[in-house]
């Protein structure tokens, strides 16, 4: 019988099989899909603020906010509601270091086809998201000031 290193010829196909013929590896899940899963839900409003100023307690009880698996990878469609009238986004989320980056185009509404940029953080159930205005630059913090153009708001998961 002849042998190679050693082996004979069919102990040498046996060990080398399962280098040609290897499982497949599984795919590793895209990291806007997993930021996806964790924005996906129903939220209550635990604080908002425009350019500094605070929504007062008794606003903010009117106000929820739903998020939906978008028709796109990493995509989210949300819906913000105050009172009976919702305002319509379609929203592209990319994960980050510190915190996501979030571009938000309204579906709706005299904004109907405008982006806002914004940043986004989640931590558990809490959701902070911090926009820019239309058309101006995406905020690098979470803050709203005076006459900054800024909405501040933090989101808390309403369990079923």
């Amino acid at each position: 019988m002849k042998t190679w290193l050693g082996l004979t010829t069919l102990s040498a196909l046996v060990l080398a099989a399962p280098l040609g013929a290897a499982a497949p590896v599984p795919k590793e899940k895209d990291p806007a899909d997993l930021v996806v899963g964790k924005l996906v839900g129903t939220y209550k409003v635990l604080r908002y603020e425009t350019d500094g100023q605070p929504w007062q307690a008794e606003a903010l009880k009117t106000m929820k906010v739903v998020m939906k698996k978008g028709d796109a990878k990493g995509h989210v469609q949300a819906a913000f509601w105050v009172g009976e009238d919702p305002t319509n986004s379609k929203c592209d989320v990319l994960p980050g270091g510190h915190y996501g980056e979030v571009d938000a185009t309204y579906t709706n509404g005299p904004l109907r086809g405008k982006t806002v940029k914004g940043i986004y953080t989640v931590d558990g159930d809490k959701i902070t998201f911090c926009y820019a205005e239309v058309d101006k630059k995406r905020p690098n913090t979470f803050s709203s000031k005076d006459d900054d153009g800024r909405t501040l708001y933090v989101l808390s998961r309403v369990k079923d």
